[in-house]
């Protein structure tokens, strides 16, 4: 075909994710979805995102779309039955993609592995957009279903062949992915975050030490509850213990998903309810900055991440932040603010110390408030422009 313009390219972008729909369109709950797609058309004219949709109508969601930005609604798969049921039209969704068309993977996921396979038999070139720890996800903590040594097999496999064989690839670590999951030597590869921070979302100043000197201290953690990637029975086990210790504290959790009962149910059945506040879905951006902004400390007790995008929030709003010792979290955070992965003890007695030290929390403030600025979206987008123009040059061969 002929050499194209900017102008005239079209990007098909394939994804896993959780979408509802708002009076029939298309929407996420998650507020960067709203500007999502806005990355991608600085060098894309028209962008497909292929992703899973319910259909659920949802008031409290954004449209997930914009101006040359379509969603193609593939049918909600979780678990091997929606896969046997759905299977047939999610691949005759991919088989219409057209051959000269841009094509993109953010891995890993059961649609990109299986836009994945389409691909490889009609040997089209693609890229991926690393997300993630495909084997983290299955590790026994993380996911307690059956079939999980399957699964784990199984999507590690395919995330290390989707990178491998890719024309050109992203990452969200710099290195921490990049070892698990290698691109093919001599490929173009690049390293950036996918949030997009503005530089109007970090405050001002750090917090000074008297602001951690108070009766009760709060600890935040934002994150879905879907199976227990996030970890969040293990905080809740931590907080019973330091409250069982005399340490008078309160956690906060955002966020929403299949597990929410149970952790409530947890925080009963360990006598911390009054402790642990559920505070569900709250709209990302200025809603969830705010509850940052009353919270002491962040925590992040996963057992998978790339680069947490929730953390480096945290960080922007100047708070003190630990997370488990995941490589991507090791990117961001010093050794002193990182917990043993799994390790409920390992969070107790990291928490207990730091509550003690308002001098400490103080320099963990500045020191990340300074870290974040390397991640606003006005460092990021050109990075991300570079890898969408080397992606398209090579659909365009």
């Amino acid at each position: 075909m002929s050499k194209q313009t900017p102008n005239d390219r079209v990007l098909y972008l394939v994804m896993d994710g959780d979408f509802a729909r708002k009076r029939g369109v298309a929407s996420s709950n998650r507020n960067h979805f709203a500007i999502f797609g806005r990355r991608y058309t600085e060098v894309f004219e028209q962008v497909y995102i292929m992703c899973r949709v319910h259909d659920v109508e949802d008031e409290r969601t954004l449209p997930v779309g914009g101006q040359g930005v379509d969603v193609i609604a593939l049918p909600p798969v979780h678990g091997w039955r929606d896969l046997m049921r759905h299977g047939p039209d999610i691949v005759k969704a991919f088989c219409n993609i057209p051959r000269d068309a841009v094509v993109l993977l953010r891995v890993p996921g059961i649609y990109p592995i299986l836009a994945w396979l389409m691909l490889a038999m009609r040997r089209q070139p693609y890229g991926v957009e690393a997300m993630a720890d495909a084997d983290a996800q299955f590790t026994p903590g993380a996911y307690q279903k059956r079939f999980r040594g399957f699964y784990r097999m199984v999507w590690t496999r395919m995330m290390k062949l989707q990178c491998r064989h890719a024309a050109a690839s992203s990452y969200v670590t710099t290195n921490a992915l990049q070892s698990q999951f290698p691109p093919r030597a001599g490929r173009p590869s690049f390293s950036y975050t996918t949030l997009d921070l503005p530089e109007q979302s970090l405050v001002r100043c750090s917090r000074p030490p008297a602001s951690f000197q108070k009766p009760e201290i709060i600890l935040i953690n934002v994150a879905m509850m879907q199976k227990h990637l996030k970890g969040q029975d293990l905080i809740i086990r931590a907080v019973a213990r330091l409250a069982q210790s005399g340490v008078r504290l309160k956690l906060w959790l955002v966020g929403d998903g299949d597990t929410r009962g149970e952790f409530e149910r947890l925080a009963a059945e360990l006598g911390v309810s009054d402790n642990v506040k559920f505070l569900g879905r709250v709209q990302a951006g200025a809603e969830v900055f705010a509850l940052l902004d009353q919270a002491d400390i962040f925590v992040l007790p996963s057992r998978q991440e790339g680069l947490p995008r929730v953390v480096i929030e945290a960080m922007a709003r100047s708070l003190p932040c630990f997370a488990s010792a995941l490589p991507g979290n090791r990117e961001l955070l010093d050794r002193e603010f990182l917990v043993a992965l799994d390790d409920e003890a390992d969070w107790v007695l990291k928490l207990h110390d730091a509550i003690g030290k308002p001098e400490f929390l103080a320099r963990a403030s500045q020191a990340n408030l300074a870290a974040a600025r390397r991640f606003t979206v006005g460092r990021i987008q050109p990075i991300r422009n570079r890898f969408y123009e080397t992606l398209s040059s090579f659909s365009l061969r």
